[in-house]
This record gives structure tokens, C-alpha cells and sequence, in this order.
């Protein structure tokens, strides 16, 4: 599924990656962003495979964007 999403050019950004395991077997798959509760979780796993981190700026005006719906 996510290869055919790609092959059309759509984005995979599944929601709720919520557990370590779960974020790493998401990445496995290919998948081109996470949804997660835990966004610190996330960048620790991330950071620890070696990968770019996003900046911490933008994940905190969306943090605020959602708490402002809410």
C-alpha cells in the first residue's frame, strides 16, 4: 500500500505511532512522516538511527496550532 501510494506521488503519514517499536516498524515500511503523541520518543529514536532531526520550531507552532482547536 504505501508503494503504491508513493508511485501516485501521495505522502504516507500514518496516526498513532505512539510506541518505539511501532515508530521503528513505520519507518521500516517506508512511510515519509509519523503522527505521534510523543514527539520527543520520536526524535530520540530518530536521532539514535541517525537520522535528520525536523526543527524543534516547527513541531512546537503546530503543538500550539492543535492545542488552540482544542
Amino acid at each position: 500500500m504505501i508503494a503504491e501510494a508513493h508511485t501516485l506521488g501521495l505522502p504516507v503519514v500514518p496516526w498513532t505511532g505512539n510506541t518505539t517499536a511501532d515508530m521503528e516498524h513505520l519507518m521500516d515500511l517506508g512511510v515519509d512522516g509519523i503522527i505521534t503523541d510523543y514527539p520527543t520518543r520520536l526524535r530520540t529514536l530518530m536521532e539514535d538511527l541517525g537520522l535528520k532531526l525536523p526543527s524543534r520550531t516547527g513541531c512546537r507552532a503546530w503543538i500550539r496550532v492543535f492545542r488552540s482547536l482544542h
